[in-house]
């Protein structure tokens, strides 16, 4: 079975990569049912991966990304943080804000954010340092 996400995206999605009993995925709970089998992380980054790919489609809606993470039985604070991350990185740091406001634990991010800033003020240093007009306020 394939099925193609809704969202404008062409990307394709195999269940049995998702879903650890792919073949009863149609049976109650078989979406919100534990991977605990030998691929069990790998099945798991799949699944974050595939919410923050929606939470990128449709960055002004962070509730349905939330929602598909938590009918996964995925961790919160983990999408959260990825998502917060992936926003800045972007450049969306308007919504990287609001979604900042929502974890409880910076620890997970701060280093992230961290690291985004510093790339963003060395393309700014290097766009002065080719600027002959400007490059003065780097002597």
């Amino acid at each position: 079975i394939r099925a193609s996400i809704s969202y404008g995206s062409d990307r394709v999605i195999d269940p049995s990569e998702y879903f650890s009993q792919s073949t009863l995925i149609f049976c109650p709970g078989a979406l919100t049912a534990d991977v605990c089998n030998s691929y069990g992380i790998g099945v798991t980054n799949k699944r974050i991966d595939l919410v923050l790919h929606l939470l990128q489609l449709a960055p002004g809606r962070p509730a349905e990304g939330m929602a598909v993470a938590d009918s996964l039985g995925l961790d919160i604070h983990m999408v959260r943080t990825e998502h917060v991350k992936m926003l800045y990185e972007a450049g969306l740091d308007a919504m990287g804000e609001e979604a900042l406001s929502q974890l409880t634990n910076y620890d997970d991010v701060s280093l992230a954010l961290l690291a985004i800033a510093r790339q963003r003020v060395a393309i700014i240093l290097q766009g002065i340092q080719k600027s002959r007009k400007d490059a003065h306020l780097l002597a």
